[in-house]
């Protein structure tokens, strides 16, 4: 029982570690083809 919890607790662990990376890639990601539309549009 106690190592079917900490199993569920790294799983949820991972999960949400998972999330938290794609979120940051994506604010990354979206931050720097604003920065570069920006860039082109006042060149």
């Amino acid at each position: 029982m106690t190592y079917l919890s900490s199993f569920a607790d790294y799983a949820q662990k991972l999960i949400t570690g998972s999330i938290f990376k794609f979120r940051l890639i994506s604010f990354i990601g979206s931050s720097l083809l604003l920065n570069k539309f920006l860039y082109k549009k006042h060149e």
